[in-house]
């Protein structure tokens, strides 16, 4: 059986980084490539970061020679949407980007990993994670104080 993988990306979500690891598993594996972009954000709040990333992965695909697949739908859907696109092109292997989840998430339904796993039996899951820059303790920084200086060098007003 050919390999094909199936590269899952969301607008503002690490897709870049995401679609060249799914790039880069096919050209070691000589498989196809599918990009699905799962696009869950509201189109008048965010129309130019659209445009913006559409282009990226538009280019994207076009270096990787992969198929660009676009499903509008909600959020709570993912995992339905990535099932269902899996299935429709036969992926061997499905790359996804490392999601939050709290455990309400986790009690309820199961975690998108968990619920991946157990719906795509045959296609191996690859769990790309979050750049270091994006975790919370990195961007945790004191609120500056407002301060004016005197002519007075010595002299500070708060």
């Amino acid at each position: 059986m050919a390999e094909r993988i199936l590269v899952c990306v969301n607008y503002g979500h690490h897709g870049t980084r995401l679609i060249e690891r799914g790039a880069e598993l096919a050209r070691t594996s000589d498989a196809r490539l599918y990009i699905l972009i799962f696009d869950s954000l509201p189109e008048d709040d965010y129309k130019n970061d659209k445009l913006v990333d559409m282009s990226i992965f538009q280019e994207l695909a076009e270096q990787c020679e992969a198929q660009l697949i676009i499903e509008n739908s909600q959020a709570h859907n993912i995992t339905r949407v990535i099932k269902k696109t899996a299935e429709d092109v036969e992926a061997t292997q499905v790359v996804i980007g490392q999601q939050v989840e709290n455990l309400w998430t986790t009690l309820l339904g199961g975690s998108i990993i968990d619920v991946l796993l157990h719906e795509l039996p045959s296609a191996d899951l690859h769990v790309v994670p979050k750049p270091r820059a994006d975790a919370e303790a990195d961007w945790n920084f004191e609120r500056g104080v407002n301060a004016t200086s005197s002519s007075n060098p010595t002299i500070l007003t708060y």
